[in-house]
């Protein structure tokens, strides 16, 4: 059940894209099926054409095995840190591979790894207290500064592409624990109604824009031309790419929709 949840929420989607990307960039037929099956993610290059979706279900495969491993663990804690410890030093032995684009993938199974022992440790309608607000805030501060060093000073933080790595992480575990409180807060008030049902608008079909802006944006780019005014260019990009993620998410919606009741009659 888990798998095919996620696969019917993804596959129909990645699949519908990877048709757009190819008509409007003229795949041959085997560069979509190399792109669609994952092999230029995993032997050619992981930003060949959409890596994260590859990526994402890689991390699917592995995540129930992963959490049982974890709950049957004294201490999750001390377990994942040993993962990590791991990880850390086989990205430092391997920093002069070949794939170097490749630690753009694994520079997040750091987020992963947390992310499964903060699911393990919070309960669905745990409340934050003042304590761990004030912590989370700061691994916010202390990710957005390193994330300021890494991608415009330079900054090098430990391992390859770090600017993907170690900013990151704390911005990413930060925000997980702080957006839901904050989007409570927010939505109390009027005004804060209509804010949240926007957030949520764009959060339904944030897959599907993934999915299509950048080939959206490519495109028309190339139609509108350098000369012309690259403020104006972005809000057609924006507005293109809006329409067109959710003409998506809703034929993928009624698609898996019938896949469901279909496997029910």
């Amino acid at each position: 059940y888990f798998y095919k949840r996620r696969a019917l929420r993804v596959l129909p989607t990645f699949f519908m894209a990877a048709v757009l990307c190819a008509l409007l960039e003229g795949w041959s037929p085997l560069t979509f099926v190399k792109n669609v099956t994952g092999w230029s993610f995993w032997f050619k290059n992981t930003a060949t054409f959409l890596w994260f979706i590859p990526a994402i279900l890689t991390l699917y495969l592995l995540f129930p095995a992963w959490y049982a491993i974890l709950r049957r663990r004294k201490s999750p804690e001390i377990f994942a840190l040993t993962v990590l410890a791991v990880w850390l030093f086989v990205s430092m032995l391997r920093r002069d591979t070949p794939r170097y684009d490749f630690f753009a993938f694994t520079n997040r199974l750091p987020v992963f790894i947390a992310g499964s022992v903060c699911a393990l440790r919070s309960g669905r309608d745990k409340r934050m207290d003042g304590e761990h607000a004030v912590l989370f805030t700061a691994l916010l501060g202390l990710g957005l500064y390193l994330a300021l060093l890494a991608n415009y000073r330079g900054v090098k933080l430990m391992v390859t592409l770090s600017n993907c790595c170690i900013p990151n992480f704390l911005i990413a575990v930060a925000v997980c624990f702080l957006l839901p409180q904050a989007l409570s807060w927010i939505e109390r008030i009027a005004p804060g109604r209509f804010a949240v049902k926007i957030l949520r608008f764009f959060g339904a079909m944030s897959l599907e824009f993934y999915c299509v802006q950048e080939a959206m944006g490519r495109k028309i780019r190339e139609i509108m031309g350098a000369e012309t005014e690259p403020a104006l260019t972005n809000i057609v990009i924006f507005t293109a790419a809006v329409i067109s993620s959710w003409l998506l998410y809703r034929f993928a919606a009624a698609l898996t929709a019938a896949k469901k009741t279909g496997s029910t009659t």
